[in-house]
């Protein structure tokens, strides 16, 4: 038991100055959650908003290019993302990343950060009334899109493991200056069986969580 702890300290030690050669051309495809914050508003009737509990999924494809000073890169691609259960959009980031711990071209543990901009384009949204069960009572609650395009900066960290040609990566983003980009309309009955309308907005910041695979050549 003592040699397998000792085994797994040393690797996670050592890994970081194994030799592996320098690639600087990565290309991959990640799984990508970008979530943002609903409602802005805290009105008296968000218990039964069905997006207090926002969520969101997407995939896509990415290219990532060293600088010869093989600290930095520059990553961009394009993601297909669905939130609130309704709205899709296509994702265009540029990140500008810089190594923290290990080198993401060379060394097969690496941590980095990551810093840029992400442009993103509603493509659909799926409109109208439909309804919600929530504790017993029915919600009905329909959204639109208040912005069809907008810019938002984001922040995190950039994380993997690089094995040979391929690579493992996670990203971790804080997004921020997020606009009011969808407006949504929900109603319920309170205790007293009294019908309440609530409307509602984004809030101005989220987060975006990526994990996928990249060949480096």
């Amino acid at each position: 038991m003592k040699k397998s702890v000792i085994f797994v300290f040393a690797f996670f030690l050592l890994a970081p100055a194994l030799p592996a050669q320098n690639y600087l051309n990565k290309i991959g495809f990640d799984f990508e959650n970008y979530i943002v914050k609903t409602p802005k508003y805290n009105l008296p009737g968000n218990q039964y908003n069905p997006y207090v509990l926002s969520k969101a999924g997407g995939f896509g494809f990415f290219y990532e290019r060293f600088f010869n000073n093989t600290a930095y890169s520059i990553k961009t691609g394009g993601y297909l993302n669905k939130q609130f259960g309704s709205v899709v959009s296509v994702s265009i980031p540029v990140d500008f990343n810089g190594d923290i711990f290990g080198k993401r071209a060379s060394t097969t543990l690496f941590l980095g950060y990551s810093a840029g901009l992400s442009m993103n384009i509603m493509v659909a949204a799926v409109t109208g009334s439909v309804f919600y069960p929530y504790e017993g009572k029915i919600v009905s609650f329909d959204i639109s899109l208040k912005k069809n395009f907008y810019i938002e900066p984001h922040a995190g960290l950039y994380a993997g493991v690089n094995l040979g040609r391929f690579c493992f990566s996670v990203q971790g983003l804080f997004d921020f200056l997020v606009p009011e980009f969808v407006s949504y309309k929900t109603v319920y009955k309170n205790d007293q069986d009294k019908e309440i309308t609530e409307y509602n907005t984004n809030n101005n910041w989220g987060i975006t969580i990526r994990a996928g695979v990249g060949y480096r050549f």
